[in-house]
Protein backbone atom coordinates (compact mmCIF):
# COMPACT_ATOMS: atom_id res chain seq x y z
CA UNK A 1 0.00 0.00 0.00
CA UNK A 2 1.33 3.43 -0.97
CA UNK A 3 1.68 6.05 1.77
CA UNK A 4 -0.76 8.94 1.49
CA UNK A 5 0.68 11.93 -0.27
CA UNK A 6 0.63 15.05 1.87
CA UNK A 7 -1.70 17.71 0.52
CA UNK A 8 -0.27 21.18 0.22
CA UNK A 9 -2.00 23.89 2.24
CA UNK A 10 -3.18 26.99 0.41
CA UNK A 11 -1.99 30.29 1.85
CA UNK A 12 -3.37 33.74 1.23
CA UNK A 13 -2.41 37.21 2.34
CA UNK A 14 -3.01 37.35 6.11
CA UNK A 15 -4.10 40.46 8.00
CA UNK A 16 -1.32 43.02 8.43
CA UNK A 17 1.31 41.96 10.97
CA UNK A 18 0.18 38.33 11.24
CA UNK A 19 2.34 35.35 10.28
CA UNK A 20 1.45 31.95 8.89
CA UNK A 21 2.91 28.98 10.79
CA UNK A 22 4.12 25.64 9.47
CA UNK A 23 6.02 22.63 10.73
CA UNK A 24 9.25 21.46 9.14
CA UNK A 25 8.38 19.36 6.09
CA UNK A 26 4.95 20.94 5.45
CA UNK A 27 4.07 21.81 1.87
CA UNK A 28 2.04 24.88 0.93
CA UNK A 29 1.13 26.95 -2.10
CA UNK A 30 0.11 30.42 -3.13
CA UNK A 31 -2.37 30.68 -6.00
CA UNK A 32 -2.17 33.52 -8.52
CA UNK A 33 -3.56 34.47 -11.91
CA UNK A 34 -1.73 34.62 -15.22
CA UNK A 35 -3.28 35.85 -18.45
CA UNK A 36 -0.43 36.23 -20.91
CA UNK A 37 -2.34 37.79 -23.80
CA UNK A 38 -3.63 40.53 -21.48
CA UNK A 39 -0.36 41.06 -19.57
CA UNK A 40 -1.37 39.70 -16.14
CA UNK A 41 1.26 37.67 -14.29
CA UNK A 42 2.86 37.19 -10.90
CA UNK A 43 6.33 37.06 -9.35
CA UNK A 44 7.70 36.17 -5.93
CA UNK A 45 10.91 36.35 -3.92
CA UNK A 46 11.84 34.30 -0.86
CA UNK A 47 13.82 36.20 1.77
CA UNK A 48 15.59 33.11 3.22
CA UNK A 49 15.69 30.02 1.01
CA UNK A 50 17.23 27.93 3.80
CA UNK A 51 13.91 28.13 5.72
CA UNK A 52 11.54 27.46 2.81
CA UNK A 53 12.13 26.45 -0.78
CA UNK A 54 10.17 26.77 -4.00
CA UNK A 55 9.49 23.26 -5.33
CA UNK A 56 7.34 23.74 -8.40
CA UNK A 57 5.10 26.06 -10.41
CA UNK A 58 1.93 24.69 -11.99
CA UNK A 59 -0.67 26.18 -14.30
CA UNK A 60 -4.20 25.22 -15.23
CA UNK A 61 -6.27 26.96 -17.89
CA UNK A 62 -9.43 28.55 -16.49
CA UNK A 63 -11.41 27.87 -19.69
CA UNK A 64 -9.58 25.27 -21.81
CA UNK A 65 -12.59 25.10 -24.13
CA UNK A 66 -11.66 28.62 -25.35
CA UNK A 67 -8.23 27.54 -26.59
CA UNK A 68 -9.30 27.11 -30.20
CA UNK A 69 -7.60 28.33 -33.37
CA UNK A 70 -8.71 31.87 -34.14
CA UNK A 71 -9.96 32.63 -30.61
CA UNK A 72 -8.17 35.24 -28.58
CA UNK A 73 -7.98 35.77 -24.82
CA UNK A 74 -8.57 32.13 -23.92
CA UNK A 75 -5.22 31.76 -22.15
CA UNK A 76 -6.39 32.81 -18.67
CA UNK A 77 -4.69 30.54 -16.11
CA UNK A 78 -4.59 29.81 -12.40
CA UNK A 79 -1.02 29.36 -11.26
CA UNK A 80 0.33 27.77 -8.10
CA UNK A 81 3.74 28.29 -6.57
CA UNK A 82 4.45 25.24 -4.41
CA UNK A 83 6.80 25.53 -1.43
CA UNK A 84 8.19 23.31 1.34
CA UNK A 85 9.22 24.28 4.88
CA UNK A 86 12.82 23.09 5.32
CA UNK A 87 13.92 24.10 8.80
CA UNK A 88 12.79 26.05 11.83
CA UNK A 89 13.04 29.79 11.40
CA UNK A 90 11.27 32.84 10.05
CA UNK A 91 11.21 34.27 6.55
CA UNK A 92 8.89 36.04 4.18
CA UNK A 93 7.69 35.72 0.62
CA UNK A 94 7.18 38.91 -1.33
CA UNK A 95 4.41 38.61 -3.92
CA UNK A 96 4.13 40.93 -6.89
CA UNK A 97 0.99 41.04 -9.02
CA UNK A 98 2.15 42.25 -12.43
CA UNK A 99 0.31 44.00 -15.24
CA UNK A 100 2.09 44.46 -18.56
CA UNK A 101 5.52 44.21 -16.96
CA UNK A 102 4.85 46.65 -14.13
CA UNK A 103 4.06 46.02 -10.49
CA UNK A 104 0.32 46.44 -9.93
CA UNK A 105 0.38 45.31 -6.28
CA UNK A 106 3.10 44.09 -3.92
CA UNK A 107 2.93 42.61 -0.42
CA UNK A 108 4.83 40.26 1.86
CA UNK A 109 3.68 37.17 3.75
CA UNK A 110 5.59 36.41 6.95
CA UNK A 111 6.17 32.69 7.53
CA UNK A 112 7.24 30.97 10.74
CA UNK A 113 8.47 27.38 10.57
CA UNK A 114 8.58 25.32 13.77
CA UNK A 115 9.94 21.85 14.51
Amino acid sequence: MKPKRERARRIERPPEGEAIEFKVGNRFYYQFRRHGSVGIDGEFDIEDTTVIQHEDTRFKYTHPENLKPGWTGGDDERGKWLFRALKAGETKITIRKMFRGRIDEQFSIRLVVKT
